[in-house]
């Protein structure tokens, strides 16, 4: 169909043809990331590394286009962490208006259903927001999915729970799994606690709960090296695994979205339609 699924190296006639071929079929693919610290021992451009990644493979299962990654996310939502050499962030309102146009655009240009793989956990609510934006303003079916909550059962039995995963065994088992694993030097990885011992308990059990709230990710947290735990556990056969279930779970929520596009067509039409006569 397409000698790649990279949008940006394709031409527009072959993105015409894609859009013709695949119909109400047709999915766009945005992964996003950072530009953050990851330790000593991964690349900055980590997050965006895995998002791309994932969005890949779930592009291969389900005909899908990739658009280019959005590498910049947001540093101050769910912590502060922009005090280290190289952590770039923007805003949540620049970075929900950037995604919001880049999917509306790819809905007004024939995407049925645009969907954000997000590589980077203070993104989620800002893309949320541009996910339902472009519901909203295009009538295309929109949705975020995150590694961590597709496979959080996974994670928890690799290291016995799913938090603190921030350039630690977990993340860097990820990014291992991409294109860019040469960048991964697991001989300078620095080993801090894997349970955030070092964070006062009132304030571990607030974090645990997934309350937002503002706090700098200071040596509590990440050490001097800007990782959590041990990364030098890190596998990437652990990290297939996880980024197998990421996919598997972003095939899922196509399928809903299919469903919903469908139905939303249907009530559009004037005929309302059941789950059972989907």
């Amino acid at each position: 169909m397409t000698v790649t699924r990279e949008l940006d190296k394709l031409s527009w006639k072959a993105v015409e043809r894609y859009l013709a071929e695949a119909g109400d079929l047709s999915v766009a693919l945005v992964p996003v990331g950072a530009v953050e610290a990851h330790g000593e021992h991964a690349p900055l451009g980590t997050d965006h590394f895995i998002s791309q990644e994932i969005a890949l493979r779930i592009a291969e299962r389900v005909n899908a286009l990739v658009f280019p990654r959005l590498p910049l996310g947001v540093l101050d939502v769910g912590y502060v962490f922009d005090y280290l050499p190289g952590s770039v962030g923007v805003r949540a309102e620049t970075l929900a208006a950037v995604a919001t146009d880049v999917g509306c655009q790819l809905a007004r240009g024939g995407f049925r259903r645009v969907v954000f793989v997000n590589g980077h956990g203070p993104n989620t609510a800002p893309l949320t927001l541009a996910a339902f934006n472009v519901h909203r303003e295009t009538q295309a079916q929109s949705a975020v999915i995150d590694w961590w909550t597709t496979a959080g059962d996974i994670i928890t039995e690799i290291k016995g729970f799913n938090y603190g995963n921030h350039a630690d065994r977990i993340e860097t088992s990820l990014v291992l799994t991409t294109s860019s694993a040469g960048l991964v030097d697991l001989t300078k990885a620095v080993a801090n606690s894997q349970t955030l011992d070092g964070v006062d308990a009132r304030e571990k059990e607030i974090y645990l709960k997934k309350i937002p709230y503002t706090h700098r990710f200071d040596e509590r947290w990440v050490g001097t090296s800007g990782n959590m735990g041990d990364p030098s556990l890190a596998t990437a056969k652990d990290g297939e695994r996880i980024v197998a279930q990421a996919v598997g779970t972003g095939v899922q929520v196509l399928e809903v979205l299919e469903r919903n596009l469908s139905r939303a067509e249907h009530v559009r039409a004037g005929s309302p339609t059941t789950d059972k006569e989907s």
